[in-house]
């Protein structure tokens, strides 16, 4: 896994790219960052962020035509994952016990979390 960080802005853009079905170009990309998560980006900040997670290794791309598609080179889950991970460690000391605490003292489970929790702790 890249153990390159990625900044605020640039997991949002990751998270656009990652939640579609398909390979996004530029102005696609653009619209769902300012409509999801209530941006106001151009497209040049937008192409800025997209360039830096090219050269991260978060990303590749291609030309089709004269469009630019963007191609995830990490997937989320795994991403997601080494951040918990890194959080448990860092946060936590790795205690899940701790983890969970402070996860649970700040909001309350839903009743199908709980369910859930139930089910696979067993």
């Amino acid at each position: 896994m890249n153990d390159v960080k990625m900044t605020d802005c640039e997991l949002v853009v990751m998270k656009c790219i990652w939640t579609s079905d398909h390979e996004m170009a530029l102005p696609e990309i653009v619209d769902m960052v300012n409509d999801k998560y209530k941006k106001e980006w151009k497209s040049q900040t937008v192409s800025t962020f997209l360039a830096r997670l090219v050269k991260k290794g978060f990303l590749t791309l291609y030309r089709s035509g004269r469009q630019f598609y963007y191609v995830p080179l990490i997937k989320e889950v795994d991403y997601k994952g080494n951040e918990i991970e890194e959080c448990l460690m860092f946060w936590c000391n790795n205690n899940v016990i701790d983890f969970m605490e402070t996860l649970l003292g700040k909001r309350s489970l839903k009743p199908e979390e709980l369910e859930w929790l139930k089910k696979n702790l067993k």
